[in-house]
């Protein structure tokens, strides 16, 4: 059997709480989320042509939820 052994890292923990930012964020995708959230909008996703809806995408990348993996200074 191998046994792992754990250390103690020097320094700061890590921090996993969310930040202002992200708990903003995340309200603010709920919100639109729960406007746009519909059946028959699902619906017409599940039964037509388009595999996602490009009106709500569009929204999601205004908000710039498509870019938040990109450093600030790469535009993100």
């Amino acid at each position: 059997m191998v046994r792992i052994e754990s250390y103690h890292l020097k320094g700061e923990q890590m921090n996993f709480n969310f930040s202002e930012d992200q708990l903003l964020m995340k309200e603010e995708v709920k919100k639109l989320l729960d406007k746009e959230n519909s059946v028959k909008r699902n619906r017409n996703i599940l039964e037509g042509e388009e595999k996602f809806d490009k009106e709500l995408w569009n929204q999601l990348v205004q908000m710039g939820l498509t870019a938040t993996t990109i450093p600030e200074e790469y535009g993100g």
